[in-house]
């Protein structure tokens, strides 16, 4: 299922990057005409009228959003289709071993202090 969902969305990311690529393209160059001019800049004004440069600006911000959005959900989708699954039945169980006991089971140390060990006498006259 999830490798579905990230063919879809890289599919629509690949149509919404050329759709924001030709966008672009088609705004208006401005003065220092660079790529814009060379591959037909300000064509939108002939094709959506004198008021293209406010409509293809509100366009290509949306498509940006777009762009963004369906970038960070791909990587979304990647990262869910390579975690790991990991359930309760397949862990492994700790076995202690044949005669030691259960940590409730210890008995507890004694309260009395440990006595020091008798001290040798040193005088000798």
């Amino acid at each position: 299922m999830v490798t579905i969902l990230i063919s879809v969305f890289m599919f629509v990311l690949l149509v919404v990057s050329g759709l924001m690529t030709v966008i672009i393209l088609m705004q208006k160059p401005s003065a220092n005409a660079g790529m814009g001019a060379a591959l037909g800049g300000g064509a939108a004004e002939s094709v959506f009228g004198g008021e293209a440069s406010g409509q293809l600006l509100k366009f290509t911000v949306r498509i940006a959003v777009a762009f963004f959005l369906l970038s960070f959900l791909l990587y979304m989708a990647i990262v869910a289709a390579n975690r790991p699954v990991v359930a309760d039945a397949h862990l492994p169980s700790m076995a202690l071993p044949a005669g030691a006991a259960t940590p409730a089971a210890t008995k507890p140390a004694s309260s009395a202090p440990a006595t020091a060990p008798a001290a040798a006498s040193s005088s000798s006259k």
